[in-house]
């Protein structure tokens, strides 16, 4: 394979990146990095990870994840909507192109008619990659919020163990006026 061609195309991915991360980093980075911390606290066997923490996860995070999937419904309508103004650009470039290319001779025709399907397609790859980059991450965002659920399932069990096991064996004062009698 030609190295300039696999160097531009890893340019232009670069590019592309960096324009994903920097909308995610934007609209969704606080909230999913805050599940990887909680994540590695719960798998953590230094510490075990506390009440507070599966709290947050219970009861706040689930908030969270409604904020963002608010977000994420914003940038699928701003995905719809270049879909719909790149539809309505390509017919406008096919307009402009078939009208500067009616004014020729027929025998020039086949020729020219490759020319303009060129020229299309060379126009529209600029704007058909941000429809690629909205796709990549409205994927990444839906991959995050499956991660995030299984997240707080995950926390609903922990709870439920601690809570189990704290009714069958509770720490703290006991009251002597409720013990039964014992003959000694």
């Amino acid at each position: 394979m030609n190295k300039s061609i696999i160097q531009e195309l890893d340019s232009n991915c670069a590019e592309a990146q960096e324009f994903c991360d920097s909308v995610y980093d934007s609209m969704f980075a606080p909230v999913f990095s805050q599940v990887t911390e909680l994540h590695k606290r719960m798998k953590s066997s230094n510490k075990p990870i506390s009440d507070e923490e599966l709290t947050y996860i219970l009861t706040e995070l689930p908030l969270d994840l409604f904020s963002v999937s608010e977000s994420l419904n914003k940038l699928r309508l701003k995905l719809e909507v270049t879909k719909l103004e790149n539809s309505k650009r390509e017919i406008d470039f096919r307009n402009s192109l078939a009208q500067s290319s009616s004014k020729t001779t027929e025998q020039k025709s086949s020729v020219l008619s490759q020319l303009v399907k060129d020229e299309l397609v060379s126009k529209m790859t600029e704007y058909r990659i941000f429809e690629v980059c909205y796709t990549s991450i409205i994927t990444r965002v839906e991959n995050q919020l499956t991660y995030s659920r299984e997240l707080i399932m995950g926390a609903k069990k922990i709870w439920d163990a601690r809570r189990s096991a704290e009714a069958s064996n509770p720490i703290g004062p006991v009251n002597m006026q409720d013990l039964p009698p014992y003959p000694c």
